[in-house]
């Protein structure tokens, strides 16, 4: 990757891993990378098979599941802290990443859905 598109590439995974309590554009990770929107979307997508925005949205996801997990917290907080402030929203997202309701993932005893975020976990964060 000539230009330093490896380096910026890094650098925007790192900016994601720093952000996942806020909402970032495509802009915003451009800006922490040095590249250009259309640059840094096509780099990061031929790095990581996704489009910037939407692994942002997966490592957010695996991030909150971590907290419903390990934590007692109402899932609307949980929500709120990665920036998100309709928990409809966010339970239509978490289901859509993670494949089953943040209540559902939360009170399950079948280790599938955990296995499965930790699937995704791997090929998004590892």
């Amino acid at each position: 990757m000539g230009g330093g598109g490896g380096y910026g590439i890094d650098k925007a995974l790192m900016f994601i891993n720093e952000h996942l309590h806020e909402n970032i554009t495509l802009k915003d990770l451009a800006g922490a990378s040095g590249l250009s929107p259309s640059h840094l979307h096509n780099l990061f997508h031929r790095a990581t098979g996704f489009a910037p925005i939407e692994y942002f949205l997966q490592a957010k996801m695996l991030a909150a599941s971590r907290d419903l997990y390990f934590s007692e917290l109402p899932i609307k907080d949980i929500a709120y802290s990665y920036g998100i402030e309709d928990p409809y929203y966010f339970s239509r997202l978490f289901k859509k990443i993670i494949g089953i309701s943040p209540k559902n993932y939360r009170n399950s005893e079948n280790t599938d859905a955990r296995a499965v975020s930790a699937s995704i976990y791997g090929r998004v964060l590892g």
